[in-house]
């Protein structure tokens, strides 16, 4: 009987708790769920190979309970990649198909492996696929997203997904990181216990691409303002726009300018102590920003809002000149 392997794979497989292994029983077989998991005890590696013996029919069990081949087609196209179960949550929410995950245990289309841990069992490999070949195409305007959002959000994004935030900076500037779940569109949803779960339709790297190239306009508008002459790129590294500024050609006397739009730069950036810099932020920080080795300038609409490092040194009063050159309100902390 195939509901009996269906049940002995399971439990062959699964490692966690009792009630975890119960509650996909109960879902996947009803009132029948205590005689199939009675049917399950002594599980082991041979159930798991008979299951691959027999994928055929276990897909024909599994195909006939689905009632939605939407739903199994979102997830087999695009959902499976999320094994976490939260994540999986999320990914199936911002599909548009929010609760999802308990019709696609009680289907036997996906299963827990642990307590944390759904996914689809190997067997049903040749059904997931042709779930995607026939699926539904979704598509995420990734640019359109990212420009609804502020820039706290975005620099949250970049950190989460890059990987190598400085999060001490990002919090003076935006505050701590949020403590409960935050939507962002149809792009992406934070949890503080999960991390950033990106729409399943689309890849943590293409956001990056997307939001950089974002980034990348908007710092050349910042530069040109800052009246900034000399060498200017958007430097891939720090994830930020980077001109050169000296006023004696030493290196006591030059700093590294970085033009950020939101701030979320690698943790190297900020250590690496052998150069001057300046970080020039769009918007108002949260809090006083503490005194640093490096400067820190927040430039909005009314003007610039200045905070000196531990040392002052020479093209630090340079760069505060220019500011005021430019015609610019500026605030010294």
């Amino acid at each position: 009987m195939a509901e009996i392997l269906e049940a002995r794979f399971q439990r062959a497989v699964f490692q966690g708790s009792e009630e975890v292994l119960e509650a996909d029983f109960e879902a996947r077989y009803g009132s029948r769920w205590r005689e199939l998991l009675e049917a399950s005890e002594g599980a082991g590696e041979s159930d798991v190979e008979a299951a691959e013996a027999r994928s055929e029919e276990l897909a024909a069990l599994v195909s006939s309970r689905v009632d939605d081949g939407r739903v199994a087609a979102l997830y087999a196209k695009y959902a499976r990649s999320l094994a976490v179960e939260g994540q999986l949550r999320v990914g199936l929410d911002l599909l548009g198909v929010p609760d999802a995950l308990g019709r696609l245990i009680g289907w036997g289309l996906a299963m827990h492996f642990s307590d944390d841990v759904v996914a689809a069992p190997p067997y049903l490999a040749g059904l997931l696929n042709g779930y995607m070949a026939s699926g539904p195409s979704v598509e995420v305007d990734v640019a359109e997203e990212l420009a609804a959002l502020g820039e706290g959000l975005l620099a949250l994004i970049e950190g989460e997904v890059a990987g190598d935030a400085d999060w001490e900076l990002y919090e003076e500037v935006y505050g701590p990181r949020p403590k409960a779940a935050v939507r962002m569109g149809r792009l992406a949803a934070y949890d503080p216990e999960l991390g950033l779960v990106v729409n399943p339709a689309t890849y943590p790297d293409r956001v990056l691409e997307v939001l950089l190239s974002l980034k990348e306009r908007r710092a050349r508008r910042m530069a040109s303002s800052l009246g900034l002459h000399g060498e200017y790129e958007f430097d891939e590294r720090s994830r930020c726009g980077l001109a050169y500024l000296s006023v004696d050609g030493t290196a006591d006397g030059s700093a590294e300018v970085y033009v950020c739009p939101w701030i979320a730069a690698p943790r190297w950036v900020l250590r690496e102590g052998w150069v001057n810099k300046i970080f020039v932020i769009w918007g108002r920080p949260e809090a006083p920003v503490r005194r640093r080795r490096d400067m820190v300038v927040f430039l909005h609409e009314d003007g610039a809002e200045v905070f000196h490092p531990e040392r002052q040194r020479a093209v630090h009063e340079h760069f505060v000149d220019l500011l005021y050159r430019s015609g610019l309100a500026v605030n010294e902390a």
